[in-house]
């Protein structure tokens, strides 16, 4: 594959732009995108969340009841982000392979100053028919751009 159809985005990943699917790897080449352990990987933290976030919610009602308002305060708040972002891992999905048909926008976002890199967030629709949201960080935010209009995706 040509180096025309494909960018780098942050932390070591490739977008990949093919004319029926837009594919994200970990090398630049295109041997297997569906050999990896992010499934898995995913499932494991979608998991670690809503044990820790139990676990908040329970040591703030104890502290709470024990007497200890302040600290029991924070536990159930802190659960409560906890899981917050349980939600949001949900919706933001690890999508690997994206058919460019389930596509329904992809918007590049400019970064907040001192704080964050360029973004590319697709809305796409899953094998199910709900509306997932894949969001990459990208370094080389120039040569995504000309990619992506090069396709006509933005």
């Amino acid at each position: 594959m040509n180096s025309e159809n494909k960018f780098r985005t942050h932390l070591s990943s490739y977008c990949h732009i093919l004319p029926d699917k837009i594919v994200f790897t970990e090398t630049d080449k295109l041997d297997n995108p569906l050999d990896n352990g992010y499934p898995y990987l995913f499932n494991l933290v979608k998991f670690f969340y809503a044990v820790f976030g139990i676990y908040l919610l329970y040591i703030g009602i104890k502290d709470f009841f024990e007497g200890d308002q302040l600290m029991g305060i924070f536990f159930i708040v802190y659960g409560f982000f906890t899981f917050g972002q349980l939600i949001y891992k949900f919706w933001h999905s690890w999508a690997r392979i994206i058919s460019r048909k389930q596509i329904i926008d992809i918007e590049l976002k400019e970064p907040i100053k001192y704080w964050r890199l360029h973004q590319i967030s697709i809305l796409f629709l899953d094998k199910r028919g709900n509306v997932r949201k894949r969001i990459a960080t990208i370094d080389e935010i120039s040569i995504a751009r000309q990619v992506l209009r090069k396709h006509g995706l933005i």
